[in-house]
């Protein structure tokens, strides 16, 4: 009997002093089929909460047509999912002083000529889309759209930092596009955003957030535009969903379908990079989740995390780079979501900070307006978030 005592006062103590670490899931088994039975080339997701990974997968083809498989190290665009991280980084720069949330367009950028209407915009107005910025710049002006595009080059030359300046330049010598004050959710209002940041700092918005958001949350495979390069299948490559088929984007298929001259390698012009530029690995885009379900830790104070996720405008639900409600999958508590699209791509992000658990998916094909791909992917949210929240 006493050595049965001792025998399992032993086992006891090596549980505690050895405690079994829970296995990461693989949700590969429960992606194929989402993947067999839609016309989707790959789709990675991950659960986590705000500790750890609880499960993650990737299952899949990086290009419709080549047997090359996905792995979880691969980075998927992830479109104006972006324009979280370039709120955040704001925060990081608002704190060190550099810039104020009230600073205006005008100071930030010592422009000239600005439209009465527009003198007193703020940093805070152009990231919660109440600024009055046009919803889109192609349909505002066509000419300097195809100019940004075709000019884009995300091996080398200019970072954006000019186009931006330009861009803002132009967007307050004339009236607003919508009433200020009032919400119009606006590619164009972040990268003006992204130019105050950079005039505040005097440093491209690529480097600000290698170095203020990637580097310090461990961000080590994040990157900037198209993962995949034409020339090789070493990332996924994006494609479009035409009768309910996935077709390749290349080149030829942007300047057809897109009326407009390709650029040297796909995605959106390299200026509008603060509202949605970045890939990650899912992964690493987890580390950025799992800052958001905190108070903000060493990163950011916990008054700057809470004033990211405060709705700006009531009608909308919009805070500074999230949407802001309270479903009940949220038990009663704050959801932070946001979608992310360059039309050949999605990605989409619902945490939890109440409940502490937060769930990415992404795949390398979008169908736009239609909405097809964006129907199953939140499809896979509901039931991850069902199985694991």
């Amino acid at each position: 009997m006493k050595l049965s005592k001792i025998f399992l006062s032993t086992i006891l103590l090596m549980v505690v002093n050895n405690p079994v670490v829970p296995k990461q899931i693989d949700l590969k088994n429960f992606l194929a089929p989402v993947v067999s039975s839609n016309p989707l080339p790959a789709l990675a997701a991950i659960v986590f909460d705000d500790q750890k990974v609880i499960a993650s997968g990737a299952i899949g083809v990086r290009k419709f047509g080549d047997p090359t498989l996905v792995t979880i190290e691969d980075s998927f665009h992830l479109g104006s999912c972006t324009k979280a991280m370039t709120a955040t980084l704001a925060a990081r720069i608002v704190e060190r002083g550099d810039i104020s949330w009230t600073t205006t367009v005008k100071e930030a950028l010592g422009l000239q000529n600005v439209d009465s209407a527009l003198e007193n915009i703020t940093l805070l107005e152009l990231m919660s889309h109440t600024a009055g910025m046009p919803a889109s710049l192609r349909n505002q002006w066509p000419n300097l759209y195809e100019t940004l595009f075709y000019h884009t080059n995300w091996q080398k030359g200019p970072k954006g930092r000019a186009a931006r300046r330009m861009v803002a330049q132009l967007l307050f010598f004339a009236p607003p596009a919508q009433a200020v004050g009032s919400y119009k959710y606006s590619n164009a209002g972040f990268m003006v955003a992204g130019a105050m940041l950079e005039a505040a700092t005097d440093t491209e918005w690529e480097d600000l957030m290698r170095t203020e958001l990637f580097k310090p949350l461990g961000m080590k495979n994040c990157g900037f535009g198209p993962a995949a390069r034409p020339d090789k299948v070493d990332q996924p490559w994006p494609h479009s969903l035409i009768n309910d088929k996935p077709v390749l984007v290349t080149r030829e298929w942007i300047t057809r379908t897109m009326h407009i001259r390709a650029p040297e390698s796909w995605g959106n012009p390299r200026s509008l990079g603060p509202a949605g530029s970045v890939s990650c690995t899912i992964s690493d885009w987890a580390k950025f989740g799992q800052l958001h379900l905190g108070d903000g830790g060493d990163f950011i104070s916990t008054e700057s995390m809470s004033l990211l996720h405060e709705v700006r405008n009531p009608s909308s639900r919009y805070a500074l780079g999230w949407y802001s409600s309270k479903p009940s999958w949220a038990a009663g508590g704050t959801a932070l979501t946001h979608n992310g699209s360059n039309l050949i791509n999605l990605a989409i992000v619902r945490i939890s900070p109440t409940k502490k658990k937060g769930v990415m998916v992404a795949t390398n094909i979008d169908d736009g307006k239609a909405g097809k791909i964006a129907k199953i992917l939140n499809g896979v949210v509901g039931q991850l978030i069902q199985a694991y929240f």
